[in-house]
């Protein structure tokens, strides 16, 4: 496979040009982005007199380093323009208003929204500004929609990491969606000011959106309607932890993600469908009736970045092969990277852009080879083993950074992608005619049965996988050059190893990696700890080779987000979970020839493991946004948990 610049140039410019989008936000921006953009124009002149002379490994070097200045400079002015809430003259005390750009429900005690913030009424200032602030609003706030214009009075504070072990990294998360700040809202908190009117193209896109929906929600219900929504639509609401957990476990969420694949199986099925109206529609009219329809489908689903990129990449294919011009499927993939980081760098930092790129960069370029190693002559058979492959290929890539934020490895992830695409196409083909067929009561209501049906069998195979034992395993943690250093190694191996001495060299680095990933979860699953968690309500283990045993203190409608805590926390300390509710107990517990105790007085908490004795100093404030302070007193130490949870080996 060869990599000459004049042939995939992207492929060479987008590498470096990450590097440097990412330096920067994760070092913070040049001090003086113009002597940047001034080195970049200099560079790109002597640059563009150079590479019409000669174009040599010197010219190769040159192209990186302003790719790099370019990422540099792009992530440097995109963070320049961003502004915190805090700068744009609020402070406490002061009033917000703004429209509800998304609002989310579901069953907590308080519902996610975003409101974009136009004006800051101060004390003795008005300030108008452009901010997205991220809203809990109490449940008593349901009747809100998107589109609302809203005053709120809450105290707005920064998005934090509370940083325990395992823990979901919300700051990360937020901060790739543009967003830094957060406040929660009571409904005294709250006024309504007005509903603004959807524009007529909103009207539209909101009509179809809720069609779409009635057709399956009418057709549909449970876990087989929520499935149906996550896959078809990318409408995860309904979801319940159990499914995707099981679809985590067995290494199938990439099917409820919204994403290239389901993009590309729209492309499919649309093409294989014009097919047989070729006299009705041309080749070229029907291609650009399917990138309107692909457009659209983005828009209901959300405008995620993996689907933008998707849509993106696959518009650029069916543009490039109207125009009868060859394209390079890996350099239209970095192409669209190159333009979406553009527009937003913080694109970056999102997960499942990360996830689909690396995805589909495995797709380009070990499908063929996998695809390769069994022939397959029936046709049904064929389909269903090229796209257990594309699954496969898609795993290979993205196996690293899965491991590096999700501590955990689906080991029957073989078994799960066995047919899954057959299944997933088949589920959007149905669910695509019932779109079209809602209104005809019968066929309907037989096509949603086929649609149930197979969106049944697609669960219940993932169950029974996930019931095999040891379907996943936990407990690991990759520090960041280890995936990276997997990553090339992998594609060194596949597509540039030719002699036996480079095949061998190769094999025995990645199988050393291998080696050293496995080691360090050993170490963890055979490790003794004390944890003292982060957490508005008193929560502690007690980890113990392969048992973990847990000390809360909590209302009764908080025990499941602890719970969910401590799970996280045992994705990483791999063990089997024990409750204990400690208030106003004592417990004392003989373990692996250690003995501890733990005894609730109020505020006040002892702990003592053996011969070492913990005092924990629990104050829990009743205001939804103070600051919890949890001091944690050892050996005549205060320690505040408010940099993160207290641990120590024992």
């Amino acid at each position: 496979m060869g990599l000459h610049f004049y042939k995939r140039p992207f492929t060479h410019i987008c590498i470096p040009f990450i590097i440097g989008i990412a330096i920067v936000l994760i070092y913070g921006a040049f001090s003086n982005s113009l002597i940047l953009l001034g080195s970049l124009i200099i560079g790109c002149v002597y640059f563009w007199l150079f590479i019409g002379i000669q174009y040599g490994v010197f010219g190769y070097f040159l192209a990186y380093c302003l790719s790099f200045l370019l990422g540099s400079f792009v992530a440097t002015v995109y963070i320049e323009g961003q502004t915190s809430i805090f700068q744009t003259g609020y402070k406490t005390g002061g009033i917000l208003q703004g429209e509800l750009i998304e609002v989310s429900t579901g069953k907590n005690l308080w519902n996610k929204a975003i409101l974009n913030v136009n004006t800051i009424y101060a004390k003795d200032k008005t300030h108008h500004t452009n901010e997205l602030i991220l809203l809990y609003l109490s449940r008593e706030l349901t009747y809100l929609q998107k589109g609302d214009e809203i005053l709120v009075g809450a105290e707005v504070t920064k998005i934090k990491n509370k940083n325990n072990p395992g823990e979901f990294n919300a700051e990360y998360y937020w901060k790739s969606r543009g967003i830094e700040t957060m406040a929660f809202v009571s409904p005294s908190e709250m006024t309504w000011v007005d509903s603004k009117s959807p524009s007529l193209l909103s009207s539209f896109f909101s009509y179809f959106s809720n069609y779409l929906n009635s057709a399956l929600t009418d057709n549909l219900s449970g876990s087989d309607l929520a499935i149906a929504q996550a896959l078809v639509l990318g409408d995860k609401s309904l979801l319940e932890s159990d499914v995707k957990n099981a679809f985590t476990n067995t290494g199938a969420m990439h099917v409820l993600a919204v994403s290239g694949m389901h993009v590309g199986l729209i492309l499919y099925l649309f093409l294989a469908l014009f097919g047989f109206f070729p006299s009705f529609l041309s080749k070229k009219q029907a291609t650009i009736l399917i990138v309107l329809i692909l457009w659209i489908y983005a828009i209901i689903t959300g405008l995620s970045a993996s689907v933008i990129r998707a849509v993106f990449m696959f518009t650029i294919l069916a543009l490039s092969q109207i125009s009868s011009k060859q394209n390079d499927s890996l350099n239209t993939l970095f192409f669209s990277a190159f333009i979406l980081l553009i527009l937003n760098p913080f694109y970056l930092l999102d997960v499942g852009f990360q996830l689909s790129y690396l995805a589909m960069i495995g797709i380009f370029l070990f499908y063929p080879k996998i695809e390769k190693l069994i022939d397959i002559k029936p046709y049904i058979f064929k389909k269903l083993w090229q796209g257990t492959a594309i699954g496969f290929a898609a795993q290979l890539m993205t196996v690293g950074i899965s491991l590096f934020y999700f501590h955990q490895f689906p080991n029957y992830f073989i078994l799960s992608n066995l047919g899954l695409m057959f299944l997933s196409s088949l589920i959007m083909g149905l669910a695509i005619f019932l779109f079209v067929i809602k209104n005809i009561p019968i066929l309907s209501n037989f096509i949603g049965i086929l649609l149930g049906g197979s969106v049944y069998i697609m669960y219940w195979i993932i169950q029974k996988i996930e019931e095999i034992p040891g379907a996943v395993a936990y407990g690991y943690l990759l520090p960041f050059w280890m995936v990276i250093l997997l990553g090339l190694l992998f594609i060194i191996l596949i597509l540039y190893s030719k002699s036996k001495k480079q095949l061998i060299i190769g094999y025995l680095f990645y199988f050393s990696l291998l080696l050293l990933i496995v080691f360090n979860r050993y170490r963890s699953l055979s490790s003794s700890e004390l944890c003292v968690f982060n957490h508005n309500q008193f929560v502690a283990t007690v980890k113990i080779r392969n048992k973990i045993y847990c000390f809360y203190k909590s209302r009764p409608d908080q025990v499941d987000k602890l719970k969910v805590l401590v799970e996280s926390y045992s994705k990483l300390n791999p063990g089997e979970i024990i409750y204990f509710d400690i208030n106003r107990k004592k417990i004392t517990l003989l373990v692996k020839n250690k003995r501890f105790e733990i005894a609730d007085q109020g505020g006040l908490i002892h702990l003592s493991i053996d011969k070492r004795k913990y005092d924990v100093l629990f104050k829990q404030n009743e205001s939804i946004n103070s600051k919890i302070l949890m001091p944690w007193i050892h050996e005549g130490e205060g320690h505040l948990l408010m940099g993160g949870a207290f641990i120590s080996k024992i």
